[in-house]
């Protein structure tokens, strides 16, 4: 019944420029998250680069982390914040 090849409904672009900015204390939420999220991609067959990690001391530094660090290119910027990060 099912015996024809596989046949993809669309197809998105690699992503290769993309980073992931944490707390310095929230380290091991963004590892966990990049761990996940390659789990599920390599579950699609979509392929990924690392993304780069960009570490943030303290809460007021976000936006000026956020525009020295991410260039035009980037294609996906995800910011990882705790509970702890928001309580404080």
């Amino acid at each position: 019944m099912f015996s024809q090849p596989f046949i993809k409904m669309f197809q998105q672009p690699p992503l290769e420029n993309w980073v992931i900015v944490a707390l310095e204390s929230d380290l091991q939420y963004a590892k966990k998250f990049t761990s996940n999220l390659k789990d599920t991609v390599t579950t699609f067959n979509y392929f990924t680069k690392e993304p780069r990690m960009i570490l943030v001391k303290t809460s007021p530094e976000w936006i000026q982390t956020l525009r020295a660090e991410i260039s035009p290119e980037c294609q996906l910027a995800i910011c990882i914040v705790s509970d702890d990060a928001l309580n404080s």
